[in-house]
């Protein structure tokens, strides 16, 4: 009888000992759970463009910032806000009838004008990247990944002017919009990405994207070209770009985990 109570014992001080090793197991599981993170980026891209878009503007610069949904270390949902500042014109035959024989546009004074010429513009962007983390040692605070993915929006550019005011009137008030090449459309995007995210110091971001848009031009009448303009035309271009991420996490981690990312 006695070694029939022992054993009742034994087996029961076993079933709890195996109860509290698997709930320190799920707490622990629970602890080193990755989370997810709200990532906002500033950056800097210079791209340089083909197609189309080379004809009018061989190259420009992009400044966009992002706001990224960073989800458990397997993807990001994101959504970006770009704007374009380029000096690379092609103005090389935009006022055909208005240059001497020298291709020189002439001001009031009859002198040859000096007039500047600028790409300006932006693009609104939704996109999603698969993670691919490249460091897991969940020693250190700081993480590697490559992202992969790509995305959709809509894109706007013209060509600004800069000129001394009264003194080029063929470029002023409802003249300038016709030689200004407003273009808007659909921008499709793909992207490689390298992340080094670090919660205690300096997130950065950099990588390539490659673009294509399938764009329009929206006035309904082209001074360069004298006649009505319903063109489109299929703008390509690569950027290089770089950024500085700005991480918010959601949720609680412990002490030991709350700079881990992957």
């Amino acid at each position: 009888m006695r070694n029939k109570w022992v054993l009742i014992l034994l087996l029961s001080s076993f079933i709890n000992l195996k109860a509290q090793m698997g709930s320190i197991s799920d707490s622990t599981r629970k602890k080193n759970e990755e989370k997810s993170w709200i990532l906002m980026h500033v950056a800097a891209t210079y791209s340089v463009n083909a197609g189309d878009w080379a004809d009018r503007y061989p190259a420009y610069t992009a400044l966009p910032l992002r706001l990224e949904y960073y989800h458990k270390n397997k993807y990001t949902l994101g959504t970006d806000f770009s704007f374009y500042l380029g000096s690379q014109v092609n103005s090389a035959g935009m006022f055909p009838d208005m240059t001497d024989e020298d291709g020189a546009l002439r001001d009031n004074n009859g002198y040859p004008a000096v007039v500047r010429y600028y790409m300006r513009g932006w693009s609104s962007r939704a996109y999603a990247l698969k993670i691919i983390p490249l460091n897991r040692n969940t020693k250190k605070e700081a993480r590697w990944s490559m992202q992969l993915g790509g995305g959709l929006g809509y894109t706007r550019h013209y060509t600004k002017f800069n000129f001394d005011l009264d003194m080029v009137p063929q470029l002023e008030d409802e003249y300038l919009g016709g030689y200004d090449r407003l273009t808007t459309g659909t921008q499709l995007f793909e992207q490689i990405r390298f992340q080094y995210l670090d919660n205690s110091s300096v997130s950065l971001s950099a990588g390539f994207e490659f673009l294509q848009g399938f764009t329009k031009h929206q006035r309904e009448y082209d001074f360069t070209t004298r006649s009505p303009q319903n063109q489109g035309y299929f703008d390509l271009g690569i950027g290089a770009f770089i950024g500085v991420i700005i991480p918010i996490k959601l949720g609680q981690t412990s002490a030991s985990e709350e700079y881990y990312i992957d």
